[in-house]
């Protein structure tokens, strides 16, 4: 999507180029609105690429940035009833520990 947004800004920049280099022969034969005409094309062409870009970008950067932090929850949670385990172990050591003096 990028590289497209990319060739599409190279285009209006080529276009651009063109005009500026032929601006004489442009104004010579009063041909300015149809430059106008053709350099619009290729801008809209960026524009839409960029918005198509912004787009797919506002839903992958937030599910990718969110995907780790589901991994992290789910291994706190897959860990949490051994530590109990482990506290319940530990306390039954002590009760019998306490009972032995």
């Amino acid at each position: 999507m990028l590289r497209d947004v990319q060739q599409k800004m190279a285009d209006v920049a080529t276009v651009a180029e063109e005009n500026i280099v032929g601006v004489h022969v442009v104004k010579s034969f009063a041909q300015e609105q149809s430059e106008l005409d053709k350099f619009a094309r290729p801008l809209g062409a960026v524009f839409q690429r960029s918005v198509d870009a912004n787009k797919q970008r506002a839903l992958y950067v937030p599910l990718l940035s969110f995907l780790p932090l589901l991994a992290q929850a789910g291994v706190l949670l897959a860990g949490r009833p051994d530590g109990r385990r482990r506290n319940a172990r530990r306390q039954r050591l002590l009760l019998l520990q306490r009972a032995r003096w």
